[in-house]
């Protein structure tokens, strides 16, 4: 069975047992304690604690989830057994407070034997210790034999995604792939970690909500939360005995071998690598497509860390080149029946992933030259000390986990203790000396280096020769392999960060030796200074080199540097010359203008703007520069792009000279040639930056197309989720939102009336005071003013009754009391007991003899409060009463 169609019978099956069916939610989830989407429940989070009234009590998904990052990563599982991944894809059925453990367990069931067709010989069941009924459920009405079915204790109770939310005792079924999996070891049991018994179902029962106190007050919405493996149903289903030997994954594993050249079960090392380099490229293939880029921090870093692994176990197999990239294509192929928007970024995601492995390449290389000629004079039992490791991630850039598992499969340990004291201690001397980035004393005192000749205006690389080298340590003479520094040229083609321009990067090379330039900036005494690594050989002062500036990334910069200009003249233009620059920044994927206005521009204004920019652009004036002493210029009408003190010789720029001078304006940036080779250009954002301070960002050229494919698919996205046109997304967007205030406002209504009519059955068991029903309620997860309808609802519909309603609102507890007619004239007054609660614990409230309110800060358990309230409201109010 196909596991598009393992996907599709699961959620037809569910779906005629009356039960929603959702999308897959996105992996970033509107959740900030998750940093990505791990289980299928988290999208439901809401409707199990009951902030969310869920618009169906049964509900059904096929989920996208990573696991990759946090606490409920699985990556350094993944390549060491056959089941686990990063990304993968999680069957779930749900209950909000509707079914309960016998429909869960008969169900699921149901599906692994009458739809998926497994042998029910084979399939095995596990509850919590304590469940009983879970047990009896198994036995009685499932039928299963009691020696299938075991109990567990913390293996079979499921905390919250997160470490808050719905959590809850569990029951699980198992498929027995033969004892030739089976580890061997005398206890070997349903929970082991070999591959013998494989995991299908996970049915948990939630019923408690844990608090980031760790307390577990009752759930609001007790019910079932199931996650099973879809991949492990293809396992089963297709008779293979590994994840990655199904219908998704064996392409991918074919192309692999293709690319690699050697055999998928050449060596149990061979297929550990292959798995990995297939599982991280699918979880990059679907980050990717939800534009989860790869960075130095945060989810960023997971998807750098996943490509590196990926990239790490290619190389370990002979693989020295981009290989990643490759994969997309049988990745998206077999995904494309459940995601089709893969296809639409298709070649977005190959130029992506093939952009990052060469990035990386070079330091990799590196790296494991330097690694495997040391582990060569090392023997099987040895340790690789912290100070080794350091410098492997230090100066070659190979993290060290990298570092352990190549060692480890050497039968070499790691001193991850030492390497991490080493990183504390280089952290220390980076922090003392971070003046290196910033002003360094050297920076402006080369004074026997002349200025650097800048020939960048004209040409993207020149030949060069190294006058100065310096790093945290000073000025050098050699700049050895790895080491980070500055180096000055006679002569360079980089352009230096100035007037909001970012600097350019590139290289220099020579025969031997590669520095790669990172940054570009210049001191006082216009010496050009050059930040980077040298990635290859060493660099000597009095070397000659070839400086080559990167051309892709000058030609984004070019591109924003000359829209800059044309976006000052449309804002002039439409706002008049009071809308002068206050500051910019120009670099090669967006740019940013700041400009004196008091008011924010409208959104036809904005499009105005946007389209006279385009008009100006598709002019195809030509662009030309020359220096003019500084009086000159000014004679010849230029204006000041930016604020920056100017010398007496400045650079012009015209902009339609020929043309009648659209523009003539001074600039020591680097523009195009002809405002036509900017491309298209879109505003993204105009926003207040201060008092009288606005601020425009935009695109333009290849950034702008990014930006405009990206809003295209944002709006067929929206469409077809509402099943429109987007040309009338705007009008159904609106209905929507009416239709949803409306609908709103009368759940509330029969909310309001339901609570009213559960709290009339609940006078039934409150508690007789003098004749009148008093009745106290603790109510987790409701507002303030929920509870004070209740309150109302509730006493203007019985008599005589008294009523105490509580919740939480913060760290605050907020509590209303109500007085019937009939219990006031037996004594009661709401204001008087509100009163009285509140001091108890410290608060402070009061109000009318019918209607009052109280409240107080939290001080102890959550849970412990409806009992204690109960118990002193009554009796507070039996001395109140004299009973």
């Amino acid at each position: 069975m196909k596991t598009d169609e393992i996907r599709r019978k699961f959620l037809e099956f569910y779906k005629k047992k009356d039960h929603k069916i959702y999308t897959s939610a996105p992996l970033v989830p509107d959740d900030p304690t998750l940093l990505f989407t791990v289980a299928g429940m988290v999208q439901f989070k809401p409707f199990f604690a009951g902030t969310v009234e869920p618009p169906n009590r049964r509900a059904a998904s096929c989920q996208k989830c990573l696991r990759a990052g946090g606490k409920d990563s699985d990556i350094e599982q993944v390549g060491h057994t056959v089941r686990h991944h990063t990304f993968f894809e999680m069957l779930g059925n749900f209950s909000f407070g509707d079914y309960f453990k016998r429909e869960g367990i008969v169900w699921d069931w149901e599906f692994c034997v009458d739809l998926m067709g497994l042998d029910p010989n084979r399939l095995y069941a596990t509850v919590h210790v304590g469940d009983d009924e879970a047990y009896n459920i198994w036995l009685k009405e499932v039928g299963l034999d009691e020696g299938h079915l075991a109990r567990y204790d913390e293996d079979n109770f499921w905390g919250p995604a997160g470490g808050v939310g719905a959590c809850g005792p569990s029951s699980e079924i198992h498929y027995h792939l033969g004892e030739e999996h089976a580890c061997g070891r005398a206890d070997c049991h349903l929970n082991c970690d070999c591959d013998r018994w494989l995991e299908l179902y996970n049915v948990v029962f939630p019923q408690f909500d844990q608090q980031p106190d760790a307390s577990r007050p009752p759930l609001a919405n007790r019910g079932i939360d199931t996650g099973a493996g879809l991949e492990r149903f293809a396992v089963v289903t297709q008779g293979v005995s590994s994840n990655f030997e199904t219908d998704i994954f064996a392409p991918v594993i074919a192309r692999a071998e293709e690319l690699i050249g050697k055999a998928y079960k050449e060596s149990d090392r061979t297929t550990s690598s292959m798995n990995i380099v297939a599982d991280h490229s699918r979880a990059l293939v679907f980050t990717l497509v939800e534009n989860i880029l790869p960075s130095n921090e945060g989810r960023g870093y997971v998807v750098r860390k996943l490509l590196r692994g990926a990239l790490l176990h290619a190389y370990l197999l002979g693989v020295d080149e981009p290989l990643l990239h490759h994969l997309v294509e049988p990745i998206v192929k077999g995904m494309i029946g459940a995601y089709p928007e893969l296809k639409r970024r298709e070649k977005y995601l190959r130029t992506t992933i093939e952009d990052e492995e060469k990035k990386y390449l070079r330091t990799l290389t590196r790296g494991m030259d330097r690694l495997q000629s040391i582990l060569a004079g090392m023997s099987a039992g040895d340790t690789l000390s912290g100070s080794e490791m350091f410098t492997l991630y230090d100066t070659y850039g190979l993290p060290p986990e990298v570092t352990a598992e190549v060692a480890e499969w050497e039968g070499i340990a790691t001193d991850r203790e030492g390497f991490d004291a080493a990183l504390a201690e280089q952290r220390h001397r980076s922090k003392k000396a971070s003046a290196f980035t910033v002003d360094f004393p050297l920076l402006e005192g080369l004074t026997d280096v002349p200025a650097t000749k800048f020939v960048g205006y004209d040409a993207l690389t020149a030949e060069s020769t190294v006058l100065a080298i310096i790093t945290d340590e000073g000025r050098v003479e050699t700049l050895t392999e790895g080491r980070a520094g500055i180096v000055v040229l006679d002569r360079t083609p980089f352009y230096a960060e100035a007037g909001g321009q970012v600097g350019d990067s590139g290289l220099f090379r020579s025969d031997d030796s590669t520095f790669d330039v990172a940054e570009t900036g210049k001191n006082q005494a216009d010496v050009y200074l050059h930040y980077g690594t040298q990635t290859a050989g060493d660099l000597h002062v009095g070397d000659e080199v070839n400086a080559a500036v990167d051309p892709h990334l000058r030609k984004g910069v070019e591109r924003h540097q000359t829209t800059t200009h044309r976006l000052h003249t449309a804002l002039r233009e439409l706002l008049g010359t009071q809308a002068t620059q206050s500051g910019s920044f120009v670099g090669a994927e967006y740019l940013r203008f700041d400009y004196a206005s008091d008011r924010a521009l409208e959104p036809e204004e904005v499009r105005a703007v946007e389209r006279r920019v385009n008009e100006l652009i598709m002019e195809n004036f030509e662009i030309s520069w020359c220096d003019m002493d500084m009086d000159e210029a000014t004679a010849a009408g230029a204006t000041a792009l930016f604020g920056e003190k100017y010398g007496d010789r400045v650079r012009v720029v015209f902009i339609g000279r020929e043309e009648g001078a659209l523009s003539t304006e001074l600039c020591g940036g680097t523009h195009l040639e002809r405002t036509g080779d900017a491309g298209p250009f879109y505003i993204v954002r105009e926003e207040a930056l201060s008092a009288g301070v606005r601020r425009v960002e935009a695109v333009a050229g290849e950034a702008a197309v990014a930006y405009a494919q990206r809003m295209r698919e944002t709006l067929d996205d929206a469409a077809r989720a509402i099943k429109t046109g987007w040309e009338n997304l705007t009008d159904r967007i609106e209905r929507y939102i009416e239709e949803n205030k409306r609908l709103t406002k009368e759940l509330k209504s029969a909310q309001t009336r339901d609570e009213g009519a559960r709290l009339r059955q609940f006078a039934d068991y409150s508690t007789k005071v003098t004749g009148v029903d008093v009745l106290v309620e603790y109510q987790f997860n409701v507002s303030a003013d929920a509870i004070k309808d209740t309150a109302g609802n509730f006493i203007a519909n019985n008599d005589p009754v008294f009523i105490l309603i509580a919740t939480e609102a913060g760290d605050k507890v907020v509590f209303y009391t109500g007085a019937s007619p009939g219990a006031i004239k037996t004594g009661f007054h709401a204001g008087n007991v509100a009163g009285a609660v509140s001091k108890l614990f410290g608060g402070g409230g009061g109000g009318k003899p019918d209607f009052a309110q109280g409240g107080f800060n939290i001080t102890r358990e959550a849970g412990n409060f409806e009992a204690l309230l109960e118990e002193e409201t009554l009796k507070i109010i039996r001395e109140m009463l004299g009973e």
